[in-house]
């Protein structure tokens, strides 16, 4: 599988707190993947409620372009200064735009907004979350106040 669809399946599994099957020579996995699948296990606090802001996910295709997690203060990840993991996704084989307003993703302003995979700052457009997706590709943001 290629690497967008790789970070699509880890995106997908993380957000949703949903099942991870990790099979095949796990010797012979690239170094580079093992990380990922690392950070994935080493950032795990389950049990949250995912939401998304896609109407299209409730009223036409059932395959959500955006999904985000909130957490508690309470919650193991809040309690490491992240308030909400945004995932966007492309199920296409064609690229895509896919964005979403502040207000559509609980966003107040003064956010700090990093790629989950390698830690880079995101660039947010007048406050909202707006990415560029290859085919069958997936982004994940880590939100923390400042």
């Amino acid at each position: 599988m290629t690497d967008d669809e790789n970070l699509h399946r880890l995106t997908y599994a993380f957000i949703t707190m949903g099942s991870l099957e990790v099979n095949g020579r796990l010797e012979e996995l690239p170094m580079d993947k093992i990380e990922r699948l690392n950070k994935v296990l080493a950032d795990m606090d389950r049990g949250h409620v995912v939401r998304s802001p896609d109407e299209d996910a409730f009223t036409g295709r059932p395959l959500p372009k955006c999904l985000y997690v909130d957490y508690p203060a309470d919650s193991r990840t809040a309690r490491r200064g992240i308030v909400k993991h945004v995932a966007l996704f492309n199920w296409t084989d064609q690229p895509q735009c896919t964005g979403y307003t502040a207000g559509q993703l609980g966003l107040g302003g003064g956010e700090v907004v990093r790629d989950f995979w390698t830690g880079e700052a995101v660039d947010l457009f007048d406050g909202n979350v707006c990415e560029w997706l290859a085919p069958r590709s997936a982004k994940l943001h880590e939100i923390s106040i400042v």
